[in-house]
């Protein structure tokens, strides 16, 4: 466990009422709350929630969803389903979707999950919202199109055999 001083530092925060604002709201997981906040702990693993979750409505459209769990992992900042506006199992589905194509890892550490960049979406560290939005769509395009090829291809293959 981490003070509140190693926190803000890790983070690059100066003001702890931001912190003690998000301790409230629930946005920082596995705190150990204290009397006061310069006494409360934080799990080593402690990351800054998510910055633009407020940019993330209720409405928004699926590929900003994906596009948004994609900026975060990249800044290295806790993302959450509330944040997204989604039930357990649609949040799930977005990140197993990003899993498979490779452009988020899923690591747990100390109970807490996070969503890690990769290698293959690095690359687009620092870009734009709309780039990193169409980078986001075309690689699972891709895989879309790659499991549809290839359940085709597995169904001949096997109408061939029966054959």
């Amino acid at each position: 466990m981490i003070t509140l001083c190693e926190y803000k530092k890790r983070v690059g925060v100066t003001k702890t009422k931001y912190v003690a604002d998000w301790i409230e709201k629930g946005l920082i997981p596995g705190v150990i709350k204290a009397a006061d906040i310069e006494s409360t702990l934080f799990p080593d693993s402690s990351r800054r929630p998510y910055k633009d979750r407020s940019k993330i409505k209720a409405t928004s459209e699926a590929s900003k969803i994906r596009t948004h769990i994609m900026k975060a992992s990249l800044n290295r900042e806790h993302i959450t389903k509330e944040m997204c506006h989604l039930s357990q199992m649609e949040f799930n589905g977005f990140i197993h979707e990003l899993v498979a194509a490779d452009l988020v890892r899923l690591r747990i550490e100390e109970g807490i999950t996070y969503y890690d960049a990769t290698i293959k979406s690095e690359v687009y560290e620092g870009k734009t919202f709309g780039e990193l939005r169409k980078f986001t769509l075309d690689a699972l395009e891709a895989v879309a199109k790659g499991t549809a090829e290839g359940t085709i291809d597995a169904l001949r293959n096997l109408a061939a055999a029966a054959r």
